[in-house]
């Protein structure tokens, strides 16, 4: 199964790369018009009008992982599936603490535990790392980053290896119940397991174009902290390109996840 999952910063003329508070304003960051955005999901993603796709619309972006472990848990969303990631950052963990909580504590539990992880602070499931837990779960078999060409090179080190052509593979080492701070030297440390790679290629949002075949999911995060409110306007024109009776959202389980993700499920 494929994924087509975007983040509204995507289209945004550029990048602001660390969050605000509240929404972003700068007359400098503008948003796409509304054809311009339809034009690039036809054309280049290969989204129709008349054939949508299930999906979801979020307000922040790891949303989109717990209506995966749900889709898992009811025989919807086959793993592993492909992901292809929009966005103007690589949501794999760089500058918070989820590398070292993920490779001494995630990547020590069983496969269906893992679902489960702390959720906020700056180790948990968050905005900025969510595919990085779903890799854990080893749920993703491929992961075509395309990106923004104003992006930073955010991706963290000694997980993500690629060649000066952008592909390559992301692994995940178990160092097992170490000190996080010895994981800043971790090039001196022996991994106790490695989890299987999984293929990873970046692709510059400019020369990006569709060729693998029709995607089965779409989801869009508005990510408020990163875009300003006129870009809230495109939310509609992915509205064409959702099959609307299974449209909905899963913010309101959100207070659910964070009182009760502080440890894992057993």
């Amino acid at each position: 199964m494929r994924i087509l999952d975007i983040d509204l910063d995507f289209f945004l003329n550029t990048v602001r790369f660390w969050p605000s508070f509240g929404r972003p304003i700068d007359p400098q960051l503008r948003a796409w018009s509304p054809d311009a955005v339809r034009v690039f999901l036809e054309t280049r993603c290969g989204l129709r009008r008349d054939q949508p796709v299930p999906g979801l619309i979020v307000e922040e972006h790891h949303e989109i992982f717990f209506d995966w472990r749900q889709r898992i848990q009811k025989g919807q969303l086959q793993p592993p599936f492909e992901v292809v990631h929009l966005d103007a950052h690589a949501d794999l963990g760089y500058g918070d603490a989820s590398v070292p909580y993920v490779l001494t504590e995630v990547l020590a539990q069983p496969l269906e535990h893992r679902a489960f992880p702390r959720v906020g602070g700056r180790e948990g499931l968050g905005p900025g790392n969510y595919l990085l837990f779903a890799v854990a779960c080893r749920w993703i078999r491929t992961l075509t980053y395309v990106y923004h060409p104003g992006r930073y090179t955010d991706l963290p080190e000694r997980i993500v290896y690629r060649n000066a052509q952008g592909e390559g593979w992301i692994a995940l080492p178990y160092y097992g119940p170490i000190a996080p701070e010895l994981l800043c030297q971790r090039h001196k440390l022996q991994p106790l397991a490695v989890e299987p790679p999984v293929p990873y290629r970046e692709v510059p949002g400019t020369t990006y174009i569709n060729t693998e075949g029709p995607f089965d999911f779409l989801y869009v995060a508005r990510s408020p902290a990163y875009t300003p409110t006129e870009a809230d306007r495109l939310l509609e024109v992915f509205l064409d390109y959702l099959i609307p009776d299974r449209l909905t959202c899963a913010a309101d389980s959100l207070d659910r996840e964070y009182n009760n993700s502080s440890k894992f499920r057993h």
